[in-house]
């Protein structure tokens, strides 16, 4: 009895020490991969969006969930399966935004049955094996519809597409590397709680049918917590198997925690990690926003013709041929103010904007895939110009988001009714440069605070080096 007592007082100190690491250096890691798993998918998804190979899912928001669902995987008709792309990504990026917004990484939250479905739901699409031959149909499909914009000649999104491509496969390799962890410290708390609780409420012995002994007993101690056998079945081999002793032994050693400087140059090197996530979030808004002032761009056209007669528009050409008059173009928009939340008006050089727009589109596009030489020259900067460079970028995207519904809008009102059905709106662009934005000022604000929180512990003595 004294050998089985200190087992258990054994087990539960090597159980404390290994929740401790889980919560101070796999958890937090484990969070940061998920959101830049979300954010390497939403790049894919945003450009066949764009490219009107899947379609918005217009029940999206219809959809509430309490809980991980993984998307449907049933087979799909030759017919169908496009239509099932469209809603198995929107559902999956879903998903991925639920765990975003309402998953806590804390082992209190993350029971058995939750990291489950995280693996699960990583293994949706086979991104190490993402080809036209893939087993798995999800991918399949996928691939058949990323293969059709390799086809074109936009380079830009077949860069995004394919620094997605090797992002999502190594992150959801390390997620599911981070994921085992936790499963391991979870099973073997699960079997720690069997051997304090329900034990000795058993007169077990090894000569007796345990199994049976605690199937019957189980419901009256535990309560509602879940029956797994396999786990009994390991405790019954460790506490009365031939080998109990190995095991038990091997089983202690598995929880222990090493002193690893790795978890530590990791952090250092995450800040400017993060900040560059932050980058090439924002980074991914710019075939929107290419995509939103060619749209406009038509709609102008449209207007302007619409308002000249032919006689003026022959002298328009004459003028614009000659080069000896510069047009302007200058409208009064309104725009609501995010800082106050009011309709403020305002005259815009629509030229000028648009010319603006253009080289910051350029700027944040050259920026989009890692092997860029503007990435990597921004990645061998020091950490302060990264902050100011994604900062003033977000200035400046804040402001394009600013106008752009605005002049959309006034086009609009200056159209005929029949020529606003014509037209293409920029609802779909805005929405997407508007989330990557929000992910690239989460990353800022993310490193800001880690920062802080890294300086004041290097004002309290600790070596956040070492």
């Amino acid at each position: 009895m004294n050998e089985s007592s200190d087992f258990l007082s054994m087990l539960e100190e090597a159980l404390s020490q290994r929740r401790e690491f889980l919560n101070k250096n796999v958890l937090p890691v484990l969070r940061d991969n998920f959101k830049s798993f979300h954010s390497s998918f939403h790049s894919l998804y945003s450009i066949l969006l764009r490219k009107s190979l899947v379609k918005e899912d217009h029940y999206k928001f219809d959809k509430k969930s309490s809980e991980i669902k993984i998307p449907d995987d049933s087979p799909f008709t030759e017919s169908t399966k496009m239509d099932s792309l469209s809603v198995r990504m929107s559902d999956f990026e879903s998903q991925l935004e639920f765990i975003d917004s309402y998953y806590q990484y804390d082992l209190d939250f993350l029971n058995m049955g939750r990291v489950k479905l995280l693996a699960g739901l990583i293994k949706y699409y086979s991104w190490e094996n993402l080809s036209e031959n893939a087993p798995n149909p999800n991918t399949r499909i996928l691939a058949e519809a990323l293969s059709r914009i390799k086809i074109g000649a936009d380079t830009l999104s077949n860069n995004i597409i394919a620094d997605a491509r090797t992002q999502s496969a190594k992150v959801t390799m390390d997620i599911a590397a981070l994921l085992k962890d936790v499963a391991m410290y979870l099973r073997e708390n699960y079997k720690y709680e069997i051997r304090k609780t329900l034990l000795p409420a058993c007169r077990l012995s090894r000569q007796d049918d345990n199994m049976r002994i605690i199937r019957q007993k189980f419901p009256q101690v535990m309560g509602g917590k879940p029956f797994y056998p396999e786990l009994i079945q390991e405790l019954l081999e460790e506490d009365f198997g031939k080998d109990d002793s190995g095991l038990k032994s091997r089983l202690l050693d598995s929880l222990r925690v090493q002193e690893e400087k790795q978890v530590r140059e990791t952090e250092s090197q995450s800040f400017l990690d993060i900040l560059l996530d932050g980058v090439r979030a924002l980074a991914a808004g710019s075939v929107h926003l290419e995509e939103a002032a060619k749209k406009l761009q038509e709609t102008q056209n449209l207007l302007i013709n619409k308002k000249l007669s032919f006689g003026e528009r022959f002298r328009r050409w004459l003028r614009r041929l000659s080069s000896k008059e510069s047009e302007q173009f200058i409208y009064n928009v309104e725009y609501v103010d995010s800082r106050t939340n009011t309709s403020k008006k305002a005259r815009l050089d629509y030229r000028r904007f648009m010319d603006q727009l253009a080289r910051r589109t350029r700027n944040l596009s050259s920026l989009a895939s890692r092997k860029n030489p503007a990435f990597q020259k921004l990645a061998a900067a020091p950490e302060d110009k990264v902050l100011q460079f994604l900062s003033s970028s977000l200035d400046d995207v804040q402001v394009i988001l600013r106008t752009l519904p605005a002049v959309d809008a006034y086009f609009r009102g200056e159209l005929s009714s029949a020529q606003r059905n014509i037209v293409l709106g920029i609802k779909v662009e805005i929405n997407a440069i508007k989330n990557s934005y929000i992910k690239a000022n989460q990353k800022r604000h993310e490193y800001i605070s880690r920062k802080e929180e890294n300086d004041q512990l290097k004002k309290l003595g600790v070596d956040t080096d070492s």
